[in-house]
């Protein structure tokens, strides 16, 4: 199946917004937070088969830049459960102190309809580290998700069953939920 697929990659800065109106980055630092397009295109029909759009968030550029982790967390607010579940008082919490590494979050990942349930999505998070430390070079201690099905125009399904499924399949890949929380983990660099 990898024989037939292309990745197209990209990054982009992060959008900041303050009172509803974006922030120009030549007045601001960057936050050290970047999203990661990783797309998965069919060799033969140059067709996307599907996407992971993902949150790189460099916590070494953060803390030698002595910028305020809540603060970066509560400006990017699609993020700020992780800050709440993994933080505490700006610093990782005693289970978590041994990740080397900064954080990736996948935001979602979405497979077209036709290329569903053959295993696509399986594959992309199998590799998902590999990619992201190998063609990214990016440096990550975990992967972090909140499992929630989508469409692609963006509209959540809300059918327990495709939930658990999804659910399903982050457990298939090494993925554990957090507990007291929605949100699961991979730990891919330990310091032991």
């Amino acid at each position: 199946m990898e024989d037939y697929i292309i990745l197209r990659v990209n990054v982009d800065y992060p959008k900041l917004l303050l009172n509803d109106k974006e922030i120009d980055y030549d007045d601001y630092e960057l936050l050290g937070i970047y999203t990661t397009n990783i797309e998965l295109i069919d060799k033969k029909t140059n067709k996307t088969i599907g996407y992971l759009i993902g949150k790189y968030i460099d916590l070494d550029y953060i803390y030698n830049n002595e910028i305020s982790v809540l603060d970066v967390f509560d400006l990017e607010g699609d993020i700020f459960g992780i800050y709440e579940t993994l933080f505490e008082d700006g610093i990782l919490k005693e289970e978590y102190e041994t990740i080397f590494g900064n954080i990736f979050y996948i935001h979602r990942i979405y497979i077209n309809k036709e290329y569903r349930n053959k295993g696509y999505a399986k594959m992309l998070l199998n590799n998902l580290n590999n990619i992201i430390t190998n063609i990214l070079k990016y440096n990550v201690g975990i992967i972090v998700v909140y499992p929630s099905a989508f469409e692609d125009n963006d509209q959540f399904i809300k059918d327990r069953n495709i939930n658990n499924k999804l659910i399903s399949l982050y457990e298939s890949c090494g993925f554990n939920k957090i507990d007291d929380s929605n949100y699961f983990i991979k730990i891919v660099n330990n310091l032991y």
